[in-house]
């Protein structure tokens, strides 16, 4: 009798416990204010970018806060980059640095780059989720982009002439480096006017880089100390011949990378750079069996220069296509 009074006592608690709950629940959901009409249907105004972003409320208010202001932004940026998009496209280019197809898939990354001056409109919360409201000037937008092309180049063109002043100075390597900088900046705006006019010239800062390369690339020669030797036994030591780089005026130039592949044999390394004097030893090679005689290759690896120096895929891409220079040494073997 005593246990089925205690049963009876648990079983309204848990009853009663439950209709607490909902009436809680109930309360809670009624005294939240009904949310804004912005949640389910973005704002339009002649002149403004709107964004909404949102969270789940987990953690600390800062982080899911933070999270939907990311997401906000990114949706403003999402409308940028479309309205950008409208006015450009996949596009095929044949010119005097290959052939190469480029798209502003960078559109979305740099309109982010670019946002400055959004401000929070509004906000909402409900018990699991927080909104947020965000609007950007278009006359904003545009008027920070511009002081951003402005600055950059400026930077562009120091890079750019500091990489002329290290080519005459024969330092390629460095020569490289600011060029693919001067690239690497103006790169946001290549759909742009990127020409600046100075007291003696006028200069285009992402074609006049890429043409420089070019030039290097041509200029530089790739010449072994000999075009035949001969060895004994199974294996080549690299000190059997050395091979060097000059440029067109015949100095030597450093660090250059070089890049061997062998025919009947086996690397050991397939890589070296010149030194000081623009020379470099030959690889050293475990030779097949059977073979009375190999062929060495040997190339200007300039893709590695250039993937040192940037990032953009688009830039790396078409130095892979240029010629670059090469040679060929045959060993014979005792």
């Amino acid at each position: 009798m005593k246990a089925a009074i205690l049963f009876t006592t648990g079983a309204i608690l848990i009853l009663l416990s439950g209709v607490w709950s909902c009436s809680s629940s109930k309360k809670t959901a009624a005294s939240l204010p009904e949310p804004p009409n912005w949640i389910s249907e973005r704002p339009v105004r002649n002149g403004f970018y709107y964004g909404i972003g949102s969270a789940q409320k987990r953690g600390s208010a800062q982080i899911y806060r933070q999270r939907a202001a990311e997401k906000a932004l990114s949706d403003i940026a999402g409308q940028i980059a479309t309205h950008i998009e409208s006015q450009a496209s996949m596009y095929r280019v044949e010119d005097k640095f290959g052939v190469r197809e480029t798209y502003d898939s960078h559109i979305k990354t740099q309109s982010e780059d670019f946002l400055e001056g959004q401000e929070v409109i509004d906000e909402y919360q409900n018990e699991n989720l927080y909104y947020v409201l965000y609007r950007l000037s278009a006359d904003t937008y545009q008027s920070k982009r511009a002081e951003r092309k402005q600055k950059a180049l400026k930077t562009a063109e120091k890079h750019y002439r500091s990489g002329l002043r290290k080519a005459q100075e024969g330092d390629y390597q460095l020569a490289f480096h600011f060029l693919l900088q001067c690239i690497e900046t103006i790169y946001p705006f290549k759909s742009e006017k990127t020409w600046i006019v100075s007291e003696n010239d006028t200069i285009d800062l992402f074609n006049a880089p890429l043409i420089k390369l070019k030039s290097f690339s041509e200029q530089f020669s790739l010449k072994a100390s000999t075009n035949k030797t001969e060895v004994s036994g199974n294996f080549i030591t690299g000190d059997e011949m050395f091979l060097s780089v000059r440029d067109h005026l015949n100095r030597p130039v450093s660090g250059v990378p070089i890049l061997f592949s062998v025919e009947g044999g086996y690397l050991i390394s397939n890589r070296a750079k010149t030194d000081s004097n623009g020379n470099c030893n030959g690889p050293k090679i475990n030779i097949s069996d059977n073979r009375d005689r190999i062929n060495l290759n040997a190339k200007i690896d300039l893709a590695q220069w250039v993937n040192q120096g940037t990032e953009l895929i688009e830039i790396r891409n078409l130095v892979k296509k240029w010629p670059v220079a090469s040679c060929q040494v045959e060993v014979g073997i005792d």
